[in-house]
């Protein structure tokens, strides 16, 4: 829950795309796929990915936690 409401002030203080900021959506998305709420942490996952790829690039290991994620998420899903 921390996290969570910490979030908008690190997105104000720092900006939707700063590294850290991305960092925070993605461990918010792990929260909610460790609360069983697979829809809402794919749909967070959707959303931060085009950001992290324009700001830590293709090859960067955060980029591809996500899309790890997701593809892992599409296949629970069925």
């Amino acid at each position: 829950e921390k996290i969570c409401a910490l979030l908008p002030v690190n997105e104000r203080a720092q900006g939707a795309e700063h590294p850290n900021t991305l960092r925070a959506f993605w461990l918010k998305a792990s929260i909610q796929i460790h609360l069983g709420d697979y829809e809402k942490a794919l749909q967070e996952l959707e959303r931060v990915l085009p950001m992290q790829i324009r700001v830590l690039g293709e090859t960067h290991p955060h980029v591809q936690d996500t899309r790890d994620t997701i593809e892992n998420l599409r296949k629970e899903a069925g």
